[in-house]
């Protein structure tokens, strides 16, 4: 269940960094003067590869990270925190895969001061569910 694994996530992230990590959904509102902080949000969980018995089946889900720092300096630190301990961390229910990106993003306009050193972080996790019989 994806619920699972982007909870897992969320608080592996929010103990790595100390920022409080918010999950997206619809209608949720970010402010400003509460930076520094971090959204997660499942993009994708389509991805499925079976074994040729359909014993088991492996599927990747992609989740987006997004930073929202107060300087360009804690951007660039907190977001090489988060790839570097993700890249080492060992999970039960899942593993991490080696492609994780960041990719800073600017404001849209010289008003919109909560996007200011925002950064985006792409993370695709794998897991193997075993059929029993």
């Amino acid at each position: 269940m994806s619920l699972n694994e982007q909870t897992i996530l969320r608080d592996f992230v929010a103990d790595v960094t100390g920022l409080v990590v918010r999950p997206i959904f619809d209608g949720i509102e970010l402010k400003v003067d509460e930076k520094p902080f971090a959204t997660i949000k499942l993009l994708n969980d389509a991805d499925f590869s079976s074994t040729k018995l359909k014993d088991s089946i492996e599927s990747s889900e992609l989740y987006e990270i997004v930073v929202y720092p107060t300087s360009n300096k804690e951007q660039r630190t907190i977001c090489e925190n988060i790839k570097n301990k993700l890249s080492c961390a060992s999970f039960d229910e899942f593993t991490v895969a080696d492609n994780i990106g960041v990719q800073p993003v600017g404001p849209e306009s010289p008003a919109d001061l909560l996007n200011y050193h925002r950064a985006y972080i792409s993370v695709t996790i794998t897991k193997r569910t075993h059929r029993r019989n």
